[in-house]
């Protein structure tokens, strides 16, 4: 025993293998006194630390005893649950995988049984060189389903002068002498006491210590005592769940229920949410700590720097709605990217992750053009340096680009690049992968526009794969009931997409800050449900919560903002006495959509569709008529060849104005427009030239008001008269594009581009 005692006597109770302190006796359950300053009394907790050479040392002769002995690997499956067969079963045991719950198991409990007393107290007798315990400089966290030498390597950067206290050998591995049965917290003595330092959490590529309850709550405890936190080893957190998801406090778990049930009743008193946003700053503050380690230890222009801001700039760019800043994840992002050229050059992997990741940045923070150029840059340089696409280097590049795609309008791209996305991904990892389930996410949400089973399909398979791979409980589940959810309700099953929704939303509540996006998209969802089935109030209550949570993380110049603007205008809409407010936020939406889109995107087209039935309900019909013609030729071009609901709508939107007129000719054709549209969507396999024959009429049809109307933001009549011509006649039209290519046309209002434009007339658009 350590001279330094526990500070007073401890009954302590449990149902040992005997009735007596030596394990002797019957199996009656055992009560032990110890007094104060007993000679039977632990070291008091502060001082249970252990070296580095001491741990090295007690690995050193596991490895003999297990050479020595024979020992066998007693796992019959490898994880709890009994799904994973362990294929080393009753082999001789690979000390170098063990987790750390077997290295307690065979080598920690055996070797303390007959002294009954943690294993810190045998030290000085073992290792007479080493000496015994000392106090603790640093508190570990970890898992114990972790592998011990990965743990014990993960050490080493703490450097030789550091003493650990890890619960396995600081505490009492006895059933009748545990801690932990007299004091749910006695680790807190260690953790809090002034000589101790740091926590370190030690994370391996599945973040598996942020699965146990025990560590949530002790890094929640040294955060509120000031404790630093150091993530160990920082390579780890490249490949870990840190860097995409969130910690998760519900599908934590415990070894017993009733450790379970103290440690929730804990967070209770301060609220789930309010833990999650605590853990995640010390996460981040951790990372700024090693990014200044790195620098001081390396210099500013290092690989080991630029792998320090990687992890900071993805934990910024991901853990948006807590520790997230607009601008830290691009700077991160830019510096990684100087750096990687300065060591590497362009033709690099290096450099293409470099690249990838602020092209991330960039997508989250709405700058979808600057995305763009990043993943395409990255999709380059990994095709050629990879040599060719069957790689998930590449798959990760097509979906980066595809998102981008969907967010600017261009569906056939997206559903192009997320197949192929899918294919790859399907071909290197099987059905039942994550990054599977990824891929149909990405694909229903594209394919919903216009085939709605599909992506009702594609999104079940998603669910599936998450439901058996996370668990009910997890965010990535969460997203897929909400996907799930859309298709429902795109199939007027508004009832089974409410529950659908609701479970969404309770799972999410549960595990993200107050303010989080994803949060926030859940509440316009149900909002946007409540308006459909005429629950105003509600719906109404829903939108300002998430127009709130946006503006507080993004501002007021973001897309997701717009949503919220253009959500509640809706549900204003539907209240005469409030037509006038209704139209204020639809603009809003409209400008906020215009300065991040340009006029030539389906949520403008949206914008101006909401804005015409506002107009419509006032009576002015010459100026609704005016919105929804910009908003079919805007759908019109963006769609291109492709059905799609959005023009149905459009044709819907004009047929109802021109029906309140009396135009009743008129609002039959457009009416059956729209319907002919609605049934082609419903019969995937129907022949599309009917279809695309009408959309070029659209344009082919459109008079020069509805052009320059729609152009009017980007620089006139005869700008938007131009690029009409240019885009609805192709090469037929050179001349006349060609006469107008002195006017002066904005970037920003250039339309996507046709591959069935002759190339001088394409050279004239780009020349405007």
């Amino acid at each position: 025993s350590s001279p330094n005692r526990g500070s007073g006597a401890r009954a302590l109770e449990g149902t040992g293998a005997g009735g007596s302190p030596d394990g002797g006796g019957g199996g009656a359950t055992a009560r032990i006194a110890l007094e104060r300053r007993s000679p039977d009394l632990q070291p008091s907790m502060p001082d249970r630390g252990m070296s580095l050479a001491q741990l090295r040392r007690f690995a050193e002769d596991c490895r003999q005893l297990v050479a020595d002995a024979g020992m066998r690997d007693p796992r019959e499956f490898l994880d709890r649950e009994g799904n994973i067969p362990n294929p080393g079963f009753e082999k001789q045991l690979d000390f170098e995988t063990a987790p750390s719950w077997l290295v307690v198991d065979l080598f920690i409990a055996p070797a303390t049984r007959a002294r009954r007393v943690p294993f810190v107290d045998l030290m000085a007798e073992r290792w007479p060189d080493l000496g015994g315990p000392s106090t603790t400089t640093h508190f570990i966290s970890h898992s114990w389903g972790q592998c011990f030498v990965e743990d014990l390597d993960a050490l080493s950067c703490l450097g030789e002068g550091a003493r650990v206290w890890i619960c396995c050998f600081a505490m009492t591995q006895d059933a009748t002498r545990l801690e932990l049965l007299d004091d749910s917290e006695v680790f807190a003595e260690a953790l809090t006491a002034e000589t101790t330092r740091w926590q370190v959490l030690i994370v391996d590529q599945d973040a598996s210590a942020l699965s146990r309850l025990w560590v949530l709550f002790e890094v929640l405890r040294a955060h509120e005592c000031g404790k630093p936190l150091c993530m160990a080893p920082p390579e780890a957190l490249a490949k870990s769940r840190l860097t995409y998801s969130h910690i998760q406090l519900e599908n934590a778990h415990a070894g017993k229920d009733a450790d379970r049930d103290y440690i929730l009743r804990e967070f209770e008193k301060v609220g789930l949410a309010r833990v999650n946003e605590t853990v995640m700053a010390a996460v981040k503050d951790s990372l700024v700590f090693l990014l200044k380690k790195m620098e001081a230890k390396f210099g500013s222009d290092s690989a080991e720097v630029a792998n320090a801001r990687r992890y900071l700039g993805t934990y910024c760019m991901c853990m948006d709605g807590t520790a997230f800043s607009r601008t830290e994840s691009e700077e991160h992002g830019l510096e990684v990217i100087r750096i990687q050229l300065q060591l590497h050059g362009e033709r690099h992997l290096d450099t293409a992750q470099a690249y990838c990741d602020l092209g991330s940045s960039y997508y989250i923070l709405g700058r979808f053009e600057e995305a763009e150029r990043y993943h395409l840059r990255a999709l380059e340089l990994r095709r050629e340096l990879l040599g060719g696409d069957l790689h998930l280097e590449v798959a990760q590049c097509l979906g980066d680009i595809g998102l981008v795609d969907d967010r600017m309008g261009r569906f056939q791209e997206a559903e192009q690049n997320h197949r192929r996305a899918l294919e790859i991904r399907t071909a290197l990892l099987g059905e039942h992968h994550l990054k599977v389930a990824m891929s149909c996410f990405n694909l229903g949400t594209v394919v919903f526009q216009w085939n709605v089973q599909e992506a009702l399909e594609l999104h079940k398979r998603a669910l599936d794969i998450r439901r058996r791979l996370l668990g009910s409980r997890d965010m990535r589940t969460a997203k897929s009931l909400s996907n799930v959810a859309h298709c429902l309700w795109g199939q007027d099953k508004l009832q089974e997409a409410e529950v659908y929704f609701r479970q969404a939303l309770e799972v999410l509540s549960e595990q993200l800050p107050r303010n989080h996006p994803w949060l926030a998209q859940a509440y316009g969802n149900l909002g946007l449900l409540y308006n459909d089935q005429g629950r105003l109030n509600a719906a109404e209550e829903l939108h300002r919560k998430a127009l709130a949570m946006r503006v507080h993380v993004f501002g007021e110049d973001h897309p997701d903002v717009a949503r919220s603007f253009g959500a509640l205008g809706l549900v204003l809409a539907q209240q005469p006495e409030r037509l006038a407010e209704a139209k204020g936020m639809h603009r809003r939406a409209l400008a906020v959509r215009m300065g991040a889109f340009g006029p030539w995107h389906p949520e403008v087209a949206r914008s101006h569709d909401f804005i015409g039935v506002v107009l419509r309900q006032q009576g002015k019909y010459g100026l609704a008529e005016r919105e929804h013609r910009r908003a079919l030729l805007i759908r019109a071009i963006v769609y291109r060849d492709k059905p799609h609901r959005e023009v149905a709508r459009s044709h819907s939107n004009l047929a109802e104005m021109w029906r309140q007129q009396g135009a009743i000719d008129k609002a039959a054709r457009a009416e059956h427009r729209s319907n002919k549209l609605l049934e082609t969507l419903k019969q995937p396999g129907k022949d599309m030239r009917p279809f695309v024959h009408s959309q070029r009429g659209i344009l082919q049809t459109a008079s020069q008001d509805d052009v320059a109307a729609s152009a009017k933001a980007s620089g006139g009549a005869r700008q938007g008269l131009a690029l009409q011509l240019l885009r609805s006649c192709g090469a037929c039209l050179e001349g006349l594009g060609l006469a107008l290519s002195s006017c002066a046309l904005p970037a920003a209002a250039r339309p996507p581009p046709n591959g069935c434009v002759g190339a001088k007339v394409k050279e004239a658009v780009y020349l405007c």
